[in-house]
């Protein structure tokens, strides 16, 4: 059973209840580029068109990551570098630092 909510040429939100994971696997493939937001065996988010704001697709006008697609989480995100090193630190001193007056530098 599928449902799709079309405005236009741009397809809106568009949910499925499969019990084939073949089936699932097509649809997911085929509407990917058809459909902002697309439910395998969920509930679909109620946005009716003209009544609600919701997000579309390709030439839709609306601008930003919609809900639902893979980079909407990154709107929200801030980049950033995370290294952890695996040996305890010992020594948090730097060479110019030795050659510095005892009062200054910190261990």
């Amino acid at each position: 059973m599928m449902w799709c909510s079309i405005v236009g040429w741009q397809n809106v939100t568009c949910g499925e209840c499969v019990q084939d994971t073949q089936w699932a696997q097509w649809a997911v493939s085929a509407l990917r580029e058809y459909s902002a937001a697309l439910y395998l065996n969920e509930r679909c988010s109620e946005e009716l068109p003209g009544q609600q704001a919701l997000g579309g697709t390709r030439k839709s006008g609306a601008s930003g990551a919609k809900a639902g697609s893979m980079s909407y989480l990154l709107q929200f995100a801030t980049e950033r570098s995370i290294k952890e090193s695996l040996r305890a630190c010992t020594d948090v001193t730097y060479s110019y630092m030795d050659e510095m007056p005892p009062s200054v530098v910190l261990k």
